[in-house]
């Protein structure tokens, strides 16, 4: 029999300790083996790799805790937007056997649950996740318009009003991704696309209403955006190209 010094372990017959793994050595006058001393940089029971199994982490990838997450957050919005919707539907229709207040509210919780839902399937896809985000808009107002007794204000108003803002948004979102600018350059695009759909808009208008002047407020408001993009411009390089001298001056 042979006993291990370093962990205690009695070993029949064996070169090497089965469970701290450091090699057996025999003492000539003990009789039997005990364990040599561990080598200089080597590591304490459980070291030798050949002679445990290697314990795998249980801990799902990165990418399958991500996926879970949204399914998890997909199924509570499902639920919940299905249980509100019931509840209405039953309210109402208990009263009269017929819907009637109750189809603005659904239709109002049917464009919650699309507009979720696209942004927990397309939240690493943003150009993706605005177009979805526009048609559900769409969607909701025609739905709304269909529903009112008339789809005039829809085609001629409230859709080009949407496609317009979700171009400008898509393509605010493009140049920020694309270009990489600082901070306070992105402060000065967005006012500057606000600027630019403020005109468009102005512009849907004067075609829905046929006004004479198709433009008018809306140039007053996009000079000052442009003024203002400018001025972030060069606020961002001042403070990029004397960024040591003013930390001394100011002790920041």
């Amino acid at each position: 029999m042979q006993t291990c010094a370093h962990c205690g372990v009695i070993v029949e017959s064996a070169e090497n300790c089965p469970l701290c793994g450091n090699p057996l050595r025999r003492d000539p006058g003990a009789g039997h083996q005990v364990a040599a001393p561990p080598e200089s940089g080597s590591t304490t029971a459980g070291a030798n790799p050949s002679s445990f199994d290697r314990v795998e982490s249980t801990d799902p990838p990165p990418e399958q805790t991500v996926r879970n997450a949204k399914w998890w957050l997909f199924e509570m919005t499902t639920l919940a937007a299905f249980t509100v919707a019931i509840v209405l539907f039953a309210a109402d229709f208990a009263f009269g056997f017929a819907v009637t207040w109750s189809v603005y509210p659904l239709m109002s919780i049917g464009f919650v649950w699309l507009a979720v839902t696209c942004a927990i399937a397309l939240a690493r896809s943003r150009v993706l996740l605005i177009a979805c985000e526009t048609a559900t808009v769409a969607g909701f107002l025609l739905a709304i318009s269909a529903f009112s007794g008339g789809t005039d204000w829809f085609f001629g108003l409230a859709l080009p009003i949407t496609v317009l803002l979700g171009v400008v948004t898509a393509a605010e979102t493009v140049i920020v991704a694309t270009l990489r600018i600082a901070r306070l350059v992105v402060a000065g695009t967005v006012v500057l696309s606000t600027g630019v759909f403020v005109v468009g808009l102005e512009l849907i208008i004067s075609a829905y209403l046929e006004l004479p002047a198709p433009v008018s407020w809306s140039l007053v408001a996009l000079a000052c955006t442009i003024s203002i993009f400018f001025f972030t411009m060069f606020i961002n390089k001042r403070l990029r190209d004397h960024h040591a001298e003013f930390r001394r001056v100011f002790h920041i």
